[in-house]
């Protein structure tokens, strides 16, 4: 398949940056399914030693990912620009490194895959990084507003 091909065929783009937490971007990339459509795009922002990632990390070889390092520490936000370059997907998705996709949740985008809207958000569930099962509040203010806006239909929200 040539690459315009490919490019056709990809409905996600998930852009994760990455910087010095290994075993929580490899919890987060096997969250991911790998399938065809879906571009996975790791971008590390000068982690130290992060030129022995491919060899110490094979999941970062898994098909359809692409792994950037970043050619200069620029924080997060620009990791994802760098990512946002390579993105050839409909849809683009943000991950932070130490986040990971609940099952199912590539089922939940799917339904919505061929939405006319440019933008659709989703509920979030906050866990602590080091105890998956331990909620966190991180997103509680996230999920204040899905409330209101249920409530009122105010899409001003």
């Amino acid at each position: 398949m040539g690459m315009d091909q490919l490019t056709l065929s990809i409905t996600y783009s998930v852009i994760i940056p990455h910087w010095n937490t290994p075993d929580l971007l490899m919890r987060c990339l096997e969250s991911i399914p790998v399938r065809e459509d879906i571009q996975v795009i790791v971008v590390d922002d000068q982690s130290p030693g992060n030129e022995e990632y491919a060899e110490k990390y094979p999941m970062l070889s898994r098909p359809y990912l692409t792994y950037i390092s970043a050619p200069r520490k620029g924080g997060a936000g620009y990791a994802r620009n760098l990512g946002m370059k390579e993105a050839v997907g409909k849809w683009l998705l943000f991950a932070d490194a130490d986040d990971f996709f609940l099952p199912g949740a590539f089922d939940v985008f799917d339904s919505h895959q061929d939405s006319s809207s440019e933008i659709v958000y989703f509920r979030t569930k906050g866990v602590q990084s080091e105890d998956t099962t331990k909620p966190s509040q991180r997103f509680s203010w996230l999920d204040d507003l899905f409330k209101e806006y249920f409530e009122t239909g105010d899409e001003w929200i």
